[in-house]
């Protein structure tokens, strides 16, 4: 009966036992069914994560790069390879200097001992070898257990041209406020001058009838010239206007150049008066193939460029000469120059010398009157009748002034010359 009951003892255990590892087993089971969903779950959502983030990424209005110690870059994001115009496996793993990144302590952590976020501009060199201006971000971060850096940068090419247009801008209008007062002040000077000239004789005149002929005849004149010197600033002024506003027109007709010549001569004459350089020598050289030309050009214009510059350089010459030359360069081109042995300009002026009131004093003791206007005038009727000028000068020892203008041109055939070709050709 003992060992009956034992058996019986050891049944009912064995059916304890195996009821109890059934209702564990099927735990297990439930259990590795709710893991598995929720691990089927969890890599839906890690799935649509990633998906999410490298949708972010791709959509960035900024270049993205991780690159790891080697200085390869392990991953890009689109809007970097449309700046750089690179197709993903072309830059995948390579070195980031093909990009231009030519790194050092300061600009890059790869090479700090300090990682520390950089940021600065920096030239990326193109597929095709065109440099864009970027500005760079480089913060470290832990990627796969390794520390690498994440590199963001945006197109600031535009923001850079931009910046330049705003600070020419800047420039201009600091230089018309600069043109102004300079204007301002020559202008009031030049005005004042020749009308106290104008007004203080006329007076004197007007007063008293006691002076003689010859007083008399001279305050007139001293009268006439500050009247003259009125009306020539005022033509100046006009002058400049309509060249800066591109309403100064050309008129061509066809012109005897010895004759022009000589009106030149006769207005040097008359500044030499006004100037008290009468006793300057004042020599011209002029090619013997251009005493019997026709020339096509504006007269007016054509006068007024020379007698500006002569009128410059007997103004800035106190010893020496004046020397004007023409001569014939080329089959249509007409050069003149005039040489004086004045004061000179200074190389470091030489760049300025055609803008708008530019004027260079020989010292303190010593003031040239003048709007600075005249060779502004003079360069800008230049290239408004298609030639060029420029200079040769040094301080001290003089200034020549070079003018080509083109011409149509042809002989003039005079009435003996005319006479004596016709006699030519009936004895031939």
């Amino acid at each position: 009966n003992r060992m009956l009951n034992q058996i019986e003892i050891k049944t009912q255990e064995r059916d304890r036992a195996e009821i109890e590892l059934k209702n564990l087993n099927d735990l297990l089971e439930e259990r590795v069914r709710v893991r598995t969903q929720e691990l089927a779950h969890a890599n839906k959502l890690l799935s649509l994560y990633n998906e999410s983030q490298k949708t972010i990424l791709e959509n960035l209005p900024y270049g993205l790069m991780l690159i790891n110690q080697k200085q390869q870059i392990i991953e890009i994001n689109q809007p970097a390879l449309d700046l750089l115009g690179y197709q993903k496996d072309e830059l995948q793993n390579t070195k980031c200097s093909l990009l231009g990144c030519n790194g050092n302590s300061t600009n890059c952590l790869l090479y700090s001992d300090e990682l520390n976020q950089i940021s600065h501009e920096i030239q990326l060199r193109k597929k095709n070898g065109d440099l864009v201006t970027a500005l760079k971000n480089d913060s470290p971060i832990i990627y796969n257990n390794e520390t690498i850096i994440l590199e963001t940068f945006v197109d600031i090419s535009q923001l850079k041209e931009t910046e330049k247009e705003l600070i020419k801008a800047k420039q201009k209008a600091e230089e018309s406020d600069r043109l102004k007062s300079s204007f301002l002040s020559n202008i009031s000077h030049e005005i004042r001058t020749p009308l106290n000239s104008i007004i203080g004789f006329s007076q004197l005149l007007s007063i008293t009838n006691e002076f003689s002929l010859q007083d008399r005849s001279k305050y007139q004149s001293l009268i006439r010239n500050g009247a003259d010197e009125l009306l020539a600033l005022i033509d100046d002024i006009i002058d400049i206007s309509e060249l800066e506003s591109s309403q100064c027109n050309i008129r061509k007709s066809n012109l005897k150049l010895n004759l022009l010549i000589d009106n030149i001569r006769q207005k040097t004459e008359t500044i030499r008066k006004i100037y008290n350089k009468e006793y300057l020598a004042t020599q011209y050289n002029i090619a013997p193939d251009l005493k019997d030309l026709t020339i096509l050009t504006d007269q007016k214009r054509f006068t007024q460029i020379i007698m500006n510059l002569v009128s410059n350089a007997l103004k800035f010459t106190e010893n020496g000469s004046i020397n004007i030359s023409f001569k014939r360069m080329e089959e249509n081109e007409l050069l003149f120059k005039i040489k004086d042995t004045g004061i000179g300009i200074d190389s470091k002026y030489h760049a300025h010398v055609f803008e708008r009131f530019f004027k260079i004093e020989s010292g303190k003791n010593k003031l040239y009157r003048g709007s600075g206007l005249g060779l502004a005038i003079s360069a800008g009727l230049v290239e408004l009748l298609g030639g060029k000028i420029w200079l040769e000068s040094e301080a001290g020892i003089g200034t020549t002034f070079f003018v080509i203008l083109p011409i149509d041109s042809k002989p003039i055939i005079t009435r003996q010359r005319a006479i004596s070709l016709i006699t030519d050709a009936i004895n031939e």
